[in-house]
């Protein structure tokens, strides 16, 4: 077999038994169980052929032959779904689990023929300890199945006697084949030893990695209908670089000088490219074979019985999010890596606010790959990218505490509350906060633009202007975030106060009132309590016509900010509110709550966040 005696007590899987016969402290006898998982090419009486991990290059299998002839006595066992077979019996893409003795004369092999379906997310890939999450269940992952695993294609697992995924069988249509990964092309050049030509790629597994060319590589250009071979270093060369300087991919529907440089590559054991399928019209080429994208930008397309543009866009697809330049591209802190959330992208009015393209079809219009084109890493972001339809999280805020990041950025570490419970979020060098008001659509908190629509904010501070954040936030406000680059501050504590206390209009703050011009969209409503049932069902009343009586979940603790009225400092009170703490508002002493009420996944109530008034 080839093995060290450390390969021998070192299995993948299987167990070592040590005897001490006549007790002196030393062991005699080793007893090792090593058990090797091959998936099936072929089989015969007389021998076993399949695929199996290659030791030598993590990712890779190699080909292993078993020979079982008659010239040897040998102890044979096969098993199937716990049913002895013939060896003979055991088919093309079987998993074997397979103990065998060091001459071959003791051999068992087991299938179990379990196997289920789902995307992988959650992909660790280490020597002996891969493993993914599918369907919510983490499983670990054979090395002979970890090149093949691949976050977010819809797939059939298929598991070995432990348990591990050990063959996966992407499902029909224009999928990943064998070997295949998705990549972006993020640069091209000439190595600094002169030995090669480089790409340089951004993993799906969300890595920039540096890969040569073979020296022949199946090629499918940008504008090709059919894949051709490059048969020499030299022609892979010409004819790879000159695509990339030239920028000659696929573009962006609406934006010409927007490239999709989306392929799907395979590589040898040597790490080198031989394989190298451009990202190619969907609507122009019909081969499985191809790495087929519908270019259209499907930004502000709405989705219709269940499907966007005619594609029905579904949780935990791969997501690429890249950037729109060429010299942007060329920086791997421009991209993310993941998997999608399809509420960023199935809305119902007027589509998504995201520039987004979709391709690699099932069944002709699911897709199993989303790219998200996104700005650089350098640049601010825009609080208008906060998705209206999303349930973003929110909080009260407790305290800021400052810091920097690893490239030495001025940060901010905001801590606060959620329906009780402690929450925090950090701030990035591209972050933006933006002051909610209602100069949206018809007096709303949501704007309309062209089709798009986005939170009516003005922008108040970014992460780059050398303003302190702790100017514009205090205890008390209460804000909504996507992540840490753009955050709505939803109310003012002092705005609060001077309201509702002195009786004044704010200038770009939200007046009292129901905001909910668009069902589908996060609504709001923010006014005086005027009362709480918790007899039948958990009720608040809010001054507010359109939205005045609001049931709530009883076991929910709603965050509340005291502020006393002769002072006006806010502070916020850790025990939070029940129903039954309510306060309706007293006009006259001018004394109890306000309330702010949220709701979104059309129409839910997600949380009501009180001001309550103290002498």
């Amino acid at each position: 077999m080839g093995e060290s005696i450390n390969d021998l007590l070192l299995p993948e899987n299987g167990s070592i038994r040590l005897v001490d016969s006549d007790k002196d402290d030393v062991f005699d006898v080793v007893f090792v169980d090593s058990y090797e998982t091959m998936v099936v090419s072929s089989a015969t009486d007389e021998r076993i052929v399949g695929k199996v991990a290659d030791d030598d290059n993590f990712g890779d299998t190699k080909a292993l032959t078993i020979k079982l002839d008659d010239s040897e006595d040998r102890t044979i066992s096969v098993t199937k779904a716990g049913n002895e077979i013939r060896l003979r019996n055991l088919k093309k893409n079987d998993v074997a689990t397979i103990r065998r003795s060091l001459d071959d004369t003791v051999v068992d092999v087991v299938v179990t023929g379990e196997s289920f379906t789902g995307s992988a997310s959650g992909i660790s890939k280490k020597v002996d300890k891969s493993y993914a999450t599918i369907n919510g269940t983490k499983y670990d992952v054979a090395n002979v199945a970890v090149g093949d695993l691949v976050s977010g294609t819809q797939s059939t697992f298929y598991t070995d006697m432990f348990g591990r995924i050990a063959y996966i069988e992407s499902a029909g249509g224009s999928v990943l084949q064998s070997g295949e990964k998705y990549g972006w092309i993020m640069n091209g050049y000439d190595s600094e030893d002169g030995s090669g030509y480089i790409i340089e790629m951004m993993t799906q597994d969300g890595k920039s990695a540096e890969y040569k060319l073979g020296s022949s590589v199946d090629y499918w250009a940008p504008t090709a209908t059919a894949a051709t071979t490059l048969s020499s270093k030299e022609e892979a060369k010409s004819t790879i670089s000159a695509l990339v300087s030239a920028n000659s991919f696929m573009k962006l529907s609406s934006d010409a000088n927007v490239a999709i440089r989306l392929v799907k590559y395979k590589v040898n054991s040597s790490g080198n490219i031989t394989r190298l399928y451009c990202a190619v019209n969907a609507k122009t080429v019909s081969d499985d074979k191809a790495l087929r994208i519908n270019p259209t930008n499907l930004k502000s397309t709405s989705v219709v019985s269940g499907l966007v543009g005619g594609y029905k866009i579904g949780d935990g697809i791969v997501e690429m999010s890249v950037p729109k330049t060429a010299e942007d591209m060329k920086n791997a802190d421009n991209y993310k890596v993941g998997t999608v959330n399809s509420g960023s992208y199935v809305v119902r009015e007027n589509g998504s606010s995201r520039d987004f393209v979709v391709g690699q079809f099932e069944n002709t219009n699911v897709p199993t790959i989303l790219i998200n084109f996104t700005s650089s890493a350098d640049a601010l972001a825009a609080v208008k990218d906060i998705d209206t339809a999303a349930n973003n999280p929110t909080m009260v805020v407790n305290e800021i505490e400052t810091g920097v990041d690893d490239d030495d950025n001025t940060v901010y570490t905001i801590n606060g509350y959620f329906n009780g419970a402690e929450v925090s979020l950090t701030t990035t060098k591209n972050a933006v906060l933006g002051k909610l008001n209602n100069k949206g659509k018809n007096n709303g908190i949501i704007a309309d633009q062209g089709g798009s629509k986005f939170y009516s904010t003005t922008d108040i501070w970014n992460a780059q202007s050398g303003a302190k954040l702790t100017d514009y936030l205090s205890e008390g406000d209460y804000i909504l975030y996507d992540g840490g680059d753009r955050i709505v501050l939803v109310l003012d504590a002092d705005d609060v106060y001077k309201q509702v206390y002195e009786g004044k209009t704010v200038a770009d703050a939200l007046p009292f009132g129901a905001y909910n011009q668009f069902i589908a969209r996060n609504m709001m409503v923010y006014g005086a309590v005027l009362s709480s049932d918790l007899d039948d069902e958990a009720k608040v009343g809010i001054d507010a016509s359109a939205l005045n009586t609001l049931q709530f979940d009883s076991s929910k603790l709603m965050d509340t900010i005291e502020i006393n009225i002769k002072t006006g400092k806010a502070s916020i009170d850790t025990d939070g509110s029940e129903i039954s703490d309510l306060e309706p508002y007293d006009s006259e002493t001018k004394t109890g709550d306000y309330a702010i009420a949220r709701f979104c996944d059309k129409g839910a109530l997600q949380e009501i966040v009180i001001y309550r008034f103290v002498n």
